[in-house]
């Protein structure tokens, strides 16, 4: 007596897409805001920085960081907590950044 395997791949691939299809749910829902940034190395760079997000629905703010060090111990700007920024996607600091200076 011979045993198809035809059930057993259609079942899998039924659940794959399954899974799938989950998946791409849960993240539709769980999308995080696109920061634009200046790549590295480019010259001639405004020393007054402006930050702009994309729109992000059921967001209520976001929290901008700059530091000197990728450990963010020497912050430049903060905006958190109690300072947070509402649901705008533009925010143009009131300081001027120092030219010449890598920032993370």
């Amino acid at each position: 007596m011979r045993i198809s395997t035809k059930p057993a791949i259609v079942l899998a691939c039924g659940i794959i897409l399954l899974v799938m299809l989950l998946l791409a749910l849960v993240f539709q829902f769980v999308r995080r805001p696109l920061f634009s940034v200046q790549p590295r190395g480019v010259t001639d760079v405004s020393v007054t920085p402006e930050f702009s997000r994309t729109s992000v629905s059921g967001a209520t703010g976001y929290e901008p960081l700059v530091a000197l060090d990728d450990s963010l111990d020497q912050v430049v700007i903060s905006k958190s907590r109690s300072t947070a920024l509402g649901a705008i996607t533009k925010y143009e600091p009131s300081i001027d950044l120092d030219a010449n200076t890598s920032y993370y």
